[in-house]
């Protein structure tokens, strides 16, 4: 069993699966593993999937398309870490990501959701704005779905 099971439900990402996987792969944190489900992709993301020989990096297939949510719910059934942080496969991660996540869970073990600070960035990397973690020193995971509810989703894609 691996401490972090980085997910990706993927379809039809070719244009940004290949960074999201190295940006998993580029982490400081070295005990996760990168499951990605491929959704029956009709535009390359198989071909770049294909590439990697990583052992880190599993990539399962699915024989038909099971819809987003279904793809959603295979990715973390084929996961095995004691903790799973989704990765939308257009996402990219901050090198620290999986080891500040790790601690701030260690630290603060009643916490059920971790947001982490994310930019959103264009096509060409530039940043369009930048969004604080939903959780912060020792806020709980009430403070979290309060505040999505009060101001809108800080959340992204939740840990």
């Amino acid at each position: 069993m691996v401490k972090v099971s980085v997910c990706i439900p993927v379809f039809n990402m070719a244009a940004f699966i290949g960074k999201a996987i190295d940006s998993v792969l580029a982490q400081s944190f070295s005990d996760f593993e990168v499951v990605v489900c491929d959704n029956c992709s009709t535009d390359g993301t198989r071909q770049i999937l294909e590439n990697y020989s990583d052992p880190r990096v599993k990539v399962f297939y699915n024989e038909t398309n099971i819809g987003m949510t279904g793809n959603f719910n295979r990715v973390l059934e084929k996961s095995s870490g004691t903790y799973i942080k989704i990765l939308e496969a257009d996402d990219m991660l901050f090198p620290e990501a999986l080891s500040w996540g790790v601690l701030m869970f260690e630290e603060n073990p009643s916490v059920g959701l971790l947001s982490m600070e994310r930019e959103v960035i264009n096509t060409d990397g530039r940043i369009l704005r930048k969004i604080p973690g939903a959780y912060q020193g020792k806020k709980n995971g009430s403070f979290v779905l309060d505040r999505f509810h009060k101001t809108g989703n800080s959340v992204g894609t939740p840990s």
